[in-house]
């Protein structure tokens, strides 16, 4: 099975065939996924492109059974496994060696568990939501790498959660909860002044998701007074200002693309700054 799945990542293989053997096996075992889902969780152990290639052929198995309506086929105690071993690996450092999952293999978890949000929801996976919150949340400051590598894999798959899935309107009730509850957007703010560059990029890249979710998407029900009282709009405009003077390329891009993200949800926010703006874009454009 393991040569198989290696056998799916050879550009010089019989890929027709060696996919309709996996198909075979699927129909055939009870516990495809839980198997997939095992070798995905062996990251510190097998070569890396198996476990990708189990990450990814259980990701279409989910999605393949739950498109067709065909759950039944996935029991739930199974289902129950697999969303259990996808949450311990999320986040998960070796035991042994203190290493961290490769981006590759985040990317690959990530989307298994983006496509089971999909068809599920947010709060329908509690344990996930809470892990994920931990580390978003966390007064405490993050500054060793562990800590730095478990903020970013967070926002990774909040981004994917949201890139993918922003415009389902339960999705999207979820991420307006969230805001309501424990004031995500603000969090997010709080993040994209975080030391690590690349943990900035992406906290805007969520924040602005979630500004289209909470102000441009019809039938969102957040309280608008909640909204109000959070001044998210305010809250990242400052920040944005703040970041004008970061010397990153990448931090910069995403400075032009929010001040655009903020004009197109509150416009009068940008009336006074807008002469000093216009001119910073036109600069970071060149």
């Amino acid at each position: 099975f393991v040569g198989l799945l290696l056998s799916t990542v050879d550009p010089f293989a019989e890929h027709s065939a060696i996919y309709n053997q996996l198909e075979r096996l699927r129909e055939q075992l009870g516990d495809f996924e839980l198997y997939l889902c095992y070798l995905l969780c062996q990251w510190n152990t097998l070569r890396g492109e198996v476990c990708q290639a189990a990450g990814l052929l259980l990701k279409q198995s989910i999605k393949g059974k739950y498109a067709s309506g065909s759950q039944q086929n996935m029991p739930e105690d199974v289902k129950t496994l697999v969303r259990g071993a996808l949450v311990e690996l999320f986040l998960q450092v070796d035991a042994t060696s203190g290493a961290y999952k490769s981006k590759a293999i985040q990317n690959t978890l990530g989307t298994v568990m983006s496509t089971i949000v999909g068809f599920e929801g947010l709060y329908a996976w509690p344990e996930l939501m809470s892990k994920m919150l931990s580390p978003l949340c966390t007064e405490e400051p993050q500054v060793n790498v562990v800590q730095l590598q478990q903020l970013e894999e967070t926002l990774d798959l909040l981004f994917k959660v949201l890139e993918e899935h922003g415009e389902n309107d339960s999705i999207s009730q979820d991420i307006a909860k969230l805001c309501s509850q424990v004031n995500l957007g603000n969090v997010l703010v709080r993040t994209a002044s975080n030391q690590k560059t690349s943990i900035r990029v992406k906290a805007l890249k969520c924040l602005y998701h979630i500004l289209r979710i909470l102000y441009l998407s019809e039938g969102i029900s957040m309280d608008k007074e909640v909204l109000k009282q959070q001044q998210l709009t305010q809250n990242l405009l400052k920040q944005l200002l703040v970041l004008t003077n970061d010397p990153e390329p990448e931090v910069k891009a995403s400075v032009c693309t929010g001040f655009v993200e903020v004009l197109e949800v509150d416009a009068k926010l940008l009336q006074p700054h807008l002469e000093g703006l216009v001119r910073y874009m036109l600069v970071m454009s060149q």
